[in-house]
């Protein structure tokens, strides 16, 4: 068996190659080339020929079936399966880019707060678990950002029949430097995220702000929640633009 070096791979655009072994009387290697005798493709000596494709440890034999149009000197079309076996160059060309894992996004914690809440409503059964309506009747805010009292609102949550409880609540918060800000809440315990609404020019930043809190019932009955922003990291992502790989 004869064999060609490779030293460069290319994802063709214009066709992908087919598994049969022998060159058929189209789509074959140019009769143009310097290689086919009497401008008969068939006779072409590179038709059939094995290559074997290494790159970082992992190998591929691929044999000659036609001439990749798209591709330029030294390059090779692969089939699909011959790519997957490729491992490395199977996530580079066939995903529109290739990115590490992303980090988690860091958290700048905010307040923790207390919640007091007045006798419950009991709505019942309903289709998705049993509902309340949870008055919230007050609450201390301390923390080194936002400072203040809970003034009132209300948790219409739903417990479904696993025994979860998924708070959807709606409440004020007035801070110590009197501004209110308007405070959604929900989740599934003890998850909970959090986003807010004020007119305040000093709180504005928390109109775009994403909170995320954990907690659940302290002692005294009432919901504790410690509550932390989620600040957003946007990273560069750069896009391959090649299909060819340079020389190794």
């Amino acid at each position: 068996m004869s064999w060609l070096s490779a030293t460069t791979f290319c994802k063709s655009l214009s066709r992908s190659c087919r598994s049969f072994t022998v060159c058929p009387n189209s789509n074959v290697l140019d009769p143009s080339d310097a290689s086919t005798p009497n401008g008969n493709p068939n006779n072409n000596p590179l038709c059939g020929r094995s290559i074997r494709v290494s790159h970082e440890g992992k190998s591929v034999t691929v044999q000659v079936v036609d001439r990749c149009a798209a591709c330029g000197t030294h390059d090779l079309d692969l089939s699909p399966v011959a790519f997957q076996s490729l491992t490395l160059l199977t996530t580079l060309l066939l995903s529109p880019f290739a990115v590490a894992d992303p980090a988690p996004p860091p958290l700048t914690y905010l307040y923790s707060v207390n919640l007091t809440f007045a006798a419950p409503v009991s709505i019942g059964s309903v289709p998705y678990g049993s509902r309340d309506l949870l008055t919230i009747s007050g609450g201390n805010v301390v923390g080194p950002k936002i400072n203040g009292k809970i003034g009132t609102g209300l948790d219409w949550g739903l417990t479904d029949r696993a025994g979860i409880f998924s708070p959807d609540a709606l409440y004020t918060l007035h801070t110590n430097d009197n501004a209110t800000i308007l405070v959604f809440e929900k989740g599934h315990a003890p998850n909970v995220h959090i986003l807010f609404e004020t007119a305040s020019e000093k709180y504005a930043w928390l109109n775009s702000a994403v909170a995320y809190a954990t907690g659940g019932p302290n002692a005294d009955g009432d919901i504790a929640l410690d509550v932390w922003q989620v600040r957003f990291i946007y990273p560069l992502i750069t896009y391959l633009t090649y299909f060819c790989f340079p020389r190794f």
